[in-house]
């Protein structure tokens, strides 16, 4: 199952970091108290445990004298145990999918 991070999710989605990059817990936490709000994070489940994850980071681009909205992709991990199963490849249909319905 794939669908947007809630923050109750929070706590797993440290946890996702931290195994996947080895981020701090003050990194973390400016991280999540920061940006978690003004970010959309997907998310992949399996047995009801988030199991990796890709954040879209909004931005603007100039493009024919007016400003676009896109997405950066940032923080793409997946817990080693779920690697090389496609899981990835579905996050990032479905944040392509998000990102054409939001005109970006």
């Amino acid at each position: 199952m794939i669908r947007e991070a809630t923050e109750e999710d929070i706590p797993q989605l440290k946890q996702l970091f931290r195994v996947c990059f080895g981020d701090t817990n003050a990194f973390l936490n400016l991280f999540f108290s920061e940006y978690f709000q003004t970010t959309t994070c997907m998310v992949a489940l399996r047995d009801k445990r988030i199991v990796s994850m890709l954040f879209l980071c909004p931005a603007k681009i100039k493009a024919e004298e007016s400003l676009r909205l896109i997405y950066y992709v940032y923080a793409c991990g997946t817990l080693p145990e779920y690697r090389r199963l496609g899981i990835m490849d579905q996050l990032l249909q479905v944040s392509h999918a998000f990102a054409r319905q939001q005109d970006a």
